[in-house]
């Protein structure tokens, strides 16, 4: 085991299906990324084609939003965690100062 990479022999897997598995995920990766691409050109967004690989750090992250958003389910149903948007009629010493959870009525 090298910087955390297990061999295949560890793993008990015979070459053709460690073959299978990685042109599997080898094909998924390039599928996904032309999936990406030709939503960008029917867009019109068609300049941001180099954020295409950006794609693969961003996916994990919104897991982390989805169990964030599960365990506010769970632990605190009745707050709202509100994302202040835009320029706000209060003063911004009172922004600063208000709660993440902020009961909602």
């Amino acid at each position: 085991m090298c910087f955390g990479v297990v061999e295949r022999v560890s793993l008990g897997l015979s070459d053709l299906l460690m073959t299978t598995i990685t042109h599997l995920f080898t094909l998924t990766f390039v599928l996904d990324a032309c999936i990406a691409g030709m939503g960008l050109i029917r867009s019109e967004h068609r300049r941001l084609y180099y954020l295409i690989p950006m794609l693969y750090f961003y996916f994990p992250l919104a897991i982390f939003a989805a169990y964030k958003a599960l365990l506010e389910i769970v632990f605190v149903p009745f707050y709202w965690d509100k994302t202040q948007h835009g320029f706000s009629k209060q003063p911004k010493d009172q922004l600063r100062s208000a709660s993440a959870f902020k009961r909602v009525t």
